[in-house]
């Protein structure tokens, strides 16, 4: 029958939530433990991985799929659904028996192997099942009965269960079998995968008729192939045969393997005459040609790629960062990596790249560019031009203004006032913007201050992030973050008054974020208590604003421990990638290299504090986890300060947004995501207060030539400030480095693993096998730059062969910040195989560091064609952001293209993607219709019941459906329709 409007929304919105990011270790172990190896499932398969995925499968913790949708920030369900989603949780897996018929009401199941029975209620199956038979298959409790819940995937004839029984009694193994059927279903899965035996169609028919004679199977080959030839899933074949008498799992698995090697290697007629092994060499080079790596790349990538990191880092060495994929390993059975992915090396020969470290950009070349594009009138152009001049610190232009004859998109400006010169640059925003208003007076086009800051965040890597977050400030505010940023970027550091004037104006989510962290870092605790309520008051009353508590974060980050949705937010989700016992949790917010934040994080973070915010966060208790949080910085800030006097004002202020914190009393009346939020930016601050320390405070008072780098880097500080960088690179050396690639904490891990690899370019491919490059972009880029080419060529060998899913649009810039002729070669090389892009200004902004002319215009080009593989990525072209950052890339290399056309080609070309996607997923779903049609009857459907298929009555989520014929039914003593003259009754209706 059909699901009820509620029930259906809940099926889906549990099937969404499993297949979420947060949700993949977990998936990912649930098909691991369903078919105990990787393998392709289609059909009916596919829907008992997912139904094992969904309501079978547990966690270390106890925990199944519900649990963690039931747990999950911002989860909001009735009663009626949470006592639906309990009934689902209380499903039965298992290979059962029909032990006892009941005509007219359904039959008993035994489970094989043991004494348990369950009653089914089920009319129709029952009249399609006989005593003896065996069904493998979920059952959903329901009152005092049970229901067949998902799909039914076998069903065997009562011989095959007298042998399930034989086996049971003989070993341990074989009851463990009989009582659960995926040991069985193992060997009939994996049916697209390398099966061995037949490795042609010869093969395949002279295996199976030596197996068919060894079983005295009354089947001959012929007969089997031709039975294959009509049936969509070998399931449904093998549910249609007479389980002959098997007297061993060994002849069991030789049976089935026989059948499927034959399937393998049967022509079908629905398929243009090929056999499914045909079809899939067939894909396999279709997905080849398009640079597509197959679906069991993304699986040997989480389990194989990180395993071959030491081994490769041995043989890597500067300039072959490539090599060890054609090198043979022993935990791929002696092949290569590529062979065993069956890729070809993405990257081009030494011979072929750039000589290294030439840069893209020159003085010189962007001195002659800035006045072509003064004279020409392209103000967006102009403006990056002169931001990447002041940050490579050129000084003044030269004065000729030169007039420029080429073709260009938009009609050239009217002669102006003539401009004796570009006046001199100085390395500050502010002077930056004032000389490109100089030079549009001069010239007479407009400039605005907003696109002037915009395209200045363009040139500076570490302005990016700030560039996204400050365009998406509302039009009514949107000069405020600009303007608190120039104040913050004077040399003069703003009163802490004028900082509080600015969090008593701003409804701004980004400007309170930083006006709040500038207090931290500068001001009084009382400042920072009423600046901290005026924060989470702002939070609390606004709707949407779920990101403030981020921005914050992100601004402390040189000097707040943990990263924002890092170790301390897996410290409250169940769903998190840490499956350790909830006081292990808090390792991470106890450095074990410093013995005295070791002894406070022990007093601070108690076990009977780990379980209470385990179940404070279970219980949706929101006040009390936010008092609990608080009180955690507090006494870890009081402990700090004592021991350690230099991080009194630190920790002072630290306590006092606690304390703002744990005044305010709505936090139970908010969306499940913000409380979690503020316990998570609490339980940073706590991270923060444990270790003790002030990095700036200590630093500036450390004497000429003696600053503490051993000493910090000992105390396990986890975040090293991008600035900060180079000098820690100079002074640390390789003592303590070493130590820290084994810490407790991920992003301890990630930057000392990748400050060791920039000593020695030779082993940092490896590392970066070990590191996630979007961990800390910014670090990356700093090695990168720092590095040379020789660190671009690892990085670009670990870029190359991530496979689609983990490649990730923030290692883009990563080659832009290399700023070299080699790292252009990469990026055009590479570009096609960055798509799915989900920011296009961020491609671009990187293009312009290192595209020349004729890449300017490949990518362009790309964009026009609609380049972003998504159903809803039109809306990304719509942004201004796209907008600005594709003008000023026509601008800088003068291009033949107008900025709106392109954008209005780009939309078209997605939407006519996005039609031909939906008339795929209509031919898709009228197979899945026929494959259900074949599944109801193998396994019968509950189309007479009033109860849906997973085991709740429908009455309870809406409402019951009826099942009506689609024609008006004829009359018994109407008229029989076939002509006769006789009423219906007494002619074709008796």
């Amino acid at each position: 029958m059909a699901l009820s409007p509620r029930a259906k929304s809940l099926i889906e919105r549990l099937t969404r939530f499993v297949v979420e990011p947060r949700m993949f270790e977990f998936r990912r172990a649930a098909r691991i433990d369903f078919v105990k190896d990787y393998c392709e499932t289609r059909g009916v398969e596919a829907l008992f991985v997912e139904d094992h995925t969904l309501y079978v499968f547990r966690s270390p913790r106890g925990l199944c799929a519900i649990d963690y949708l039931l747990n999950a920030p911002g989860g909001a369900f009735s009663r009626d659904e949470r006592a639906a989603l309990e009934r689902m949780r209380a499903n039965i897996f298992g290979l059962f028996q029909i032990e006892e018929l009941r005509p007219g009401r359904g039959f008993l199941l035994r489970r094989c192997g043991t004494a348990e029975t369950y009653e089914v209620v089920d009319t129709k199956a029952a009249g399609q099942i006989a005593k003896g038979e065996c069904v493998a298959c979920r059952l959903g409790p329901y009152g005092d009965h049970h229901e067949i819940a998902g799909p039914v995937i076998l069903k065997f004839g009562r011989e095959s269960a007298a042998v399930v029984d034989r086996l049971a009694a003989e070993t341990p193994a074989t009851a463990a079998f009989a009582s659960d059927p995926r040991t069985y279903l193992l060997p009939v899965l994996p049916y697209s995968g390398n099966l061995p035996g037949a490795r042609n169609r010869l093969d395949a028919e002279l295996f199976a008729a030596r197996v068919f004679a060894d079983i005295g199977l009354r089947l001959s080959v012929d007969e089997a192939r031709e039975r294959l030839r009509a049936h969509v899933s070998i399931i449904g074949f093998l549910a249609e045969l007479e389980m002959p008498g098997l007297d061993s799992m060994q002849a069991l698995d030789r049976y089935v393997l026989a059948l499927l090697n034959l399937w393998q290697h049967t022509p079908r007629k629905d398929d243009g005459g090929k056999s499914p092994a045909e079809l899939r060499a067939a894909l396999k080079a279709e997905a080849a040609a398009e640079r597509r790596e197959r679906d069991d790349v993304w699986l040997f990538e989480t389990d194989g790629f990180d395993s071959l990191a030491a081994e490769s880092g041995r043989r890597v060495h500067p300039g072959a960062g490539a090599n060890w994929l054609d090198r043979p390993y022993e935990a791929l059975d002696g092949l290569t990596p590529a062979r065993y992915l069956g890729i070809a090396p993405a990257l081009p020969p030494e011979e072929d790249m750039p000589p290294r470290d030439r840069p893209a950009w020159t003085v010189a070349a962007l001195q002659e560019k800035a006045v072509a594009l003064a004279a020409a009138g392209r103000v967006h152009g102009l403006l990056w031009v002169l931001g990447k001049l002041d940050r490579m610190g050129a000084g003044a232009l030269p004065p000729p203004i030169r007039k420029d004859d080429g073709t260009h998109a938009e009609p050239r400006p009217p002669a102006g006032k003539p401009a004796a010169g570009l006046p001199a640059m100085h390395r500050e925003p502010d002077a930056v913007i004032r000389a490109a208003r100089n030079v549009a007076a001069a010239f007479d086009f407009p400039l605005s201050s907003r696109d002037a800051a915009s395209v200045l965040a363009m040139v500076s890597p570490e302005a990016l992030t700030r560039f996204m977050e400050d365009r998406s400030v509302a039009e009514s505010r949107k000069d405020e973050p600009t303007q608190f940023d120039t104040l913050l970027e004077r040399d003069e550091a703003p009163s802490e008054a004028r900082i509080r004037e600015i969090l008593d104006a701003t409804n701004s989510d980004a400007v309170a974020g930083k006006a709040l962290a500038f207090l931290i870092l500068n001001g009084s605790p009382a400042a920072v208590r009423d600046g901290a309520a005026r924060f989470f008051s702002l939070w609390t009353d606004s709707d949407g604003q779920s990101e403030l508590a981020s921005v914050l974060v992100e601004e402390l980050r040189p000097v707040i421990a943990e990263a924002w949705f890092g170790d301390a937010f897996e410290c409250l989700t169940p769903e998190g990638k840490t499956r350790r016992e909830p006081r292990l949790r808090f390792a991470p917010l106890a450095p074990r290299a410093d013995d005295r934040a070791r002894a406070r994080a022990s007093a601070v973070f108690s076990e009977e504090r780990a379980r209470r915010i385990e179940e404070l966060t279970e219980d949706a208790d929101h006040e009390t986890l936010i008092h609990l949080c608080a009180e955690l910085v507090i006494e870890a800030a009081e402990l700090a300060w004592c021991e350690n006097p230099r991080f009194e004002a630190l920790g002072r202020n630290l306590a006092a947004v606690a304390e703002a914190a744990r005044a305010c009393r709505r936090f139970n009346t908010l969306p499940g995501e913000k409380p979690i939020e503020a316990a998570a930016l609490l339980l940073t601050f706590a991270g923060k207060a444990v270790r003790g320390r002030d990095v700036r405070a200590e630093l500036a008072a450390a004497p000429p030539g003696a600053e503490p780098w051993d000493e910090l880097l000992a105390a396990d500080e986890p975040w090293l400030s991008a600035a900060l960088f180079p000098r820690v690179r100079a002074h640390a050396g390789r003592a303590r480095l070493p130590l820290l690639v084994h810490s407790g904490d991920r992003y301890v891990q990630d930057h000392a693993a990748l400050l060791l690899a920039s000593l020695d370019p030779a082993h940092f491919a490896a590392a970066m096998l070990a590191v996630p490059p979007y961990h800390c972009p910014e670090l990356i880029a700093r090695v990168c730059s720092l590095g040379g080419d020789e660190l671009v060529d690892a990085l670009c060998t670990r870029i190359a062969h991530l496979p689609p899913s983990r490649r990730h649009h923030r290692t883009i810039p990563m080659l832009a910040y290399a700023g070299t002729e080699r790292a252009r070669r990469y990026f055009e090389l590479l570009l096609d195989m960055f798509a799915p892009f989900n920011n296009h200004d961020l491609v671009i902004t990187c293009a312009l560091e290192v595209l020349d002319r004729d890449g300017a215009r490949r990518l362009v080009e790309y964009v026009r064609r609609g380049g972003i593989d998504s159903t809803r990525s039109w809306q990304v072209y719509a942004r201004e952001e796209t907008r600005l950052a594709l003008r000023t890339l026509i601008d800088v290399h003068e291009l033949d293209a107008g900025v709106e056309t392109v954008i209005a080609d780009a939309i078209a070309a997605q939407e006519k993607r996005v039609q031909e996607c939906e008339d795929r997923r209509a031919v898709t779903d009228e197979y899945a219709a026929h494959e259900a049609h074949c599944d109801s009857l193998l396994c019968g459907d509950n189309a007479t019941r009033g109860k849906a298929t997973f085991g709740i009555n429908a009455a309870e989520m809406g409402d019951v459906f009826t099942i009506r014929n689609a024609e008006t039914p004829i009359g018994r003593n109407a008229p029989c329709p076939c002509g006769s003259g006789k009423k219906h009754k007494k002619c074709c209706g008796a």
